[in-house]
C-alpha cells in the first residue's frame, strides 16, 4: 500500500489473530521528466504570462477528495496582491462545477485550463512557485494524492490542504517542504499562500527541500522496491 496510515487502515480490518504482511511503497514521479525549470526558460509560463508572477498551482483531478472550493475562495481573498496568480489545470467530476464557480466569481487572478497534453507537464508544473495538494476530510488513511510527488519533482513549495495525521502532512513535516492547512478553511489557505509570498527565504527553503525530497520518490526507487517485494513474494522457499 501507499503509506503508513493506509497500512493502519488495512490492519484495522483484520480479524483477531489474522496475519498479513503489508509492504508500504509510496507513489512516485519520474524526476528525469519532471525537474525544476526557471520560469524565464519555461514556454508554458511565457505563453500564459506567468513569468513575473507568484504562481500558486493546482494540477490534476478535480474530484470528491479535493477541496477546490477553498482554492477559489483564497484566490478571491488575495485579489489585492497583483503579482499573485492562481493556476488550476485539470479535469474530473468537479471540472464543470469549478469552471462555473470561476466564471461567477470573475477571478481575474486565476487561470483555469483543462488537462494538458502529457508533453506539457514538465512546463505546466514548473510554472508554479507553490503547489496546492488537497486531501479532504473523510479520506484519511484511504487516499494519497499522487500529484504530491510531481509537485516535489518540480521543486515547488507544497501547500497541503489536509486533515491532521495523513501521509500528506507527514511528508511535509518530515521534509520541511511546505505548509499545512485544514480543509474547508479558505482564510487559512490564503494566509499560508501570503506567508510564502511575503517570505522569500521561506519559499526558497521549501522549494529546495521539495526538490531534494523528490529523490526519495523517484520512479527508479519505487520500481526497485516493487521488484524486490515481488521477488520475495514469489520465492518458492517462502510459499506456504
Amino acid at each position: 500500500t501507499l503509506g503508513g496510515h493506509m497500512a493502519d487502515t488495512l490492519r484495522a480490518h483484520l480479524h483477531s489473530g489474522d496475519r498479513l504482511e503489508i509492504e508500504v511503497i509510496p507513489n512516485w514521479a519520474d524526476t528525469t521528466f519532471i525537474r525544476p525549470l526557471p520560469k524565464a526558460d519555461n514556454p508554458f509560463a511565457r505563453e500564459h504570462h506567468l513569468v513575473d508572477k507568484f504562481v500558486v498551482a493546482y494540477s490534476g483531478a478535480l474530484g470528491a477528495t479535493h477541496d477546490t472550493e477553498s482554492i477559489l475562495a483564497a484566490a478571491e481573498q488575495l485579489a489585492s496582491l497583483p503579482d499573485v496568480h492562481f493556476l488550476i489545470v485539470g479535469g474530473g467530476t468537479r471540472w464543470q462545477q469549478t469552471a462555473e464557480a470561476v466564471a461567477a466569481r470573475r477571478l481575474a487572478n486565476l487561470t483555469l485550463l483543462p488537462l494538458q497534453p502529457f508533453r506539457v507537464l514538465p512546463y505546466s508544473l514548473t510554472a508554479a512557485d507553490a503547489s496546492i495538494v488537497c486531501l479532504d476530510v473523510g479520506y484519511e488513511g484511504v487516499s494519497v494524492p499522487s500529484k504530491t510527488y510531481y509537485a516535489l519533482a518540480a521543486g515547488t513549495a507544497i501547500v497541503a490542504v489536509s486533515p491532521d495525521d495523513t501521509e500528506l502532512t507527514d511528508l511535509v513535516a518530515e521534509y520541511r517542504c511546505g505548509l499545512v492547512v485544514r480543509p474547508r478553511d479558505p482564510a487559512a489557505l490564503a494566509e499560508a499562500i501570503r506567508r510564502l509570498h511575503d517570505d522569500p527565504a521561506l519559499l526558497a527553503a521549501c522549494r529546495s527541500a521539495a526538490a531534494a525530497a523528490s529523490r526519495h520518490f523517484d520512479r527508479s526507487v519505487a520500481t526497485a522496491r516493487y521488484l524486490a517485494y515481488l521477488e520475495r513474494s514469489f520465492d518458492p522457499a517462502r510459499r506456504p
